[in-house]
C-alpha cells in the first residue's frame, strides 16, 4: 500500500472517529462517501456498535441495507437498526417505522408488516423532532392506521415538521389548505407554506405555487393533466371556473369538470359540486342534492364538508 492510500485511509479512519464520537451521521456520510474506503469503516463502526454505541449501530446498519463495505443484507442491517431504536436513536426509530410498515422478506426469512409496531417507532422518532417521522405519524394518523383517525394529529406533526423547514411537510401542509384537505380551505395559508417549500425547490409546492399565482405555463398544464384524466387537474380547473381565478368565471364548465373529477373520487370535487347547489350557481338551488354532495366529500376526507355537516348546515336559507 502506497504511502499516499495510507495517509488518505488514516484521514479517513480519524474523521469517522469524530463522527460517531459526535453523533455526526452527515459527518460520517462526507468521510465514508468521500473517500470509497468503506471497508475500513465498517471495521471501525463494528467495534464500536458491538461496544453499545448507538451512532455506530445504525451506521452499521446503514451500510448493510446499502451494501457499500458489506454484502446487502436486510436481516443484518434490521437487527442493528433495532439496537440503536431500542437505545433512542431518532433515525434508527424512523427506519424501523419504515421497515415495519411494508415488512420484508430476503433470502428465504421474512420480517412480517406490523402497523402497531410501525406507528409506535414513527410516534417516538418523531417525539425526539425527527421531521420525517412527524410527517409520517401524521400520515397514520390520516389513514387510521396503528390509531383511530384524528385529523387533528394529522396537522399537528405535519406543522411540527414543517415549521423545522421541512419542505415535504410545507408542501403538504400548503397543499391541505389549497384544497380544503383535512382544513378549512384557506388560500392565504396555501401560499404561505408553498412558497416556503417551493423556496427549496419542491416541484410539487412550485406547481401549486404557480396555479396561486396565475402562472400562464401552468394553466396550460394543467389543462394537458385534466384532459388525461389527472382528477387534480380537473379539480383546479373546475375551481377556477368557479372563482374566475385567472379565467373567465363559468359556473357551468365549472360543474363539468367537478363532475369528472368527483368521478374519480376526487374530495374537493364533490365540496364544490355541494356547494353550487347550495348557492344555485349553474343549478337550480337543491339542498337536498347540496347536502348529499356534502357528505360524499365528506366521507372522502374534505375538512370544508365535515365542518358543514357538523354545523347542520345553519347558515343555509
Amino acid at each position: 500500500m502506497s504511502q499516499r492510500l495510507v495517509r488518505r485511509v488514516a484521514l479517513s479512519i480519524i474523521a469517522l472517529w469524530v463522527a460517531v464520537i459526535c453523533g455526526d451521521y452527515l459527518a460520517y456520510q462526507f468521510s465514508a462517501d468521500k473517500t470509497g474506503h468503506y471497508v475500513p469503516a465498517v471495521r471501525f463502526w463494528r467495534s464500536l456498535a458491538k461496544l453499545g454505541n448507538s451512532t455506530a449501530q445504525f451506521n452499521l446498519a446503514v451500510r448493510y441495507d446499502r451494501g457499500k463495505g458489506v454484502p446487502h443484507d436486510m436481516h443484518e442491517a434490521f437487527k442493528w437498526y433495532t439496537k440503536a431504536a431500542e437505545q433512542g436513536h431518532a433515525l434508527a426509530q424512523n427506519k424501523l417505522g419504515e421497515i415495519y410498515e411494508t415488512g420484508f422478506s430476503e433470502n428465504g426469512k421474512t420480517v412480517a408488516k406490523n402497523i402497531d409496531q410501525s406507528f409506535m417507532w414513527y410516534r417516538k422518532s418523531a417525539e425526539q423532532g425527527y421531521p420525517l417521522a412527524q410527517v409520517s405519524l401524521g400520515w397514520m394518523y390520516n389513514s387510521g392506521l396503528g390509531a383511530p383517525q384524528n385529523f387533528r394529529q394529522v396537522i399537528y406533526w405535519t406543522r411540527l415538521a414543517a415549521d423545522q423547514n421541512f419542505a415535504e411537510a410545507q408542501q403538504l401542509l400548503g397543499w391541505r389548505y389549497f384544497i380544503g384537505k383535512r382544513v378549512a380551505q384557506n388560500y392565504d395559508d396555501a401560499m404561505f407554506w408553498l412558497s416556503k417549500a417551493a423556496k427549496q425547490g419542491h416541484p410539487i409546492a412550485q406547481y401549486y405555487l404557480g396555479v396561486l399565482q396565475n402562472d400562464e405555463k401552468s394553466i396550460s398544464q394543467t389543462l394537458q393533466s385534466a384532459q388525461k384524466d389527472n382528477s387534480e387537474a380537473q379539480y383546479i380547473l373546475g375551481w377556477r371556473y368557479y372563482t374566475g381565478k385567472h379565467v373567465p368565471q363559468d359556473f357551468n364548465l365549472a360543474l363539468e369538470w367537478f363532475h369528472k373529477a368527483a368521478q374519480l373520487d376526487h374530495h374537493a370535487a364533490h365540496y364544490y359540486i355541494g356547494k353550487m347547489y347550495e348557492e344555485g350557481k349553474g343549478v337550480p338551488k337543491d339542498i337536498n342534492e347540496a347536502l348529499k354532495w356534502y357528505r360524499l366529500a365528506a366521507e372522502l376526507g374534505n375538512g370544508d364538508a365535515q365542518l358543514r355537516l357538523e354545523n347542520k348546515l345553519r347558515q343555509w336559507d
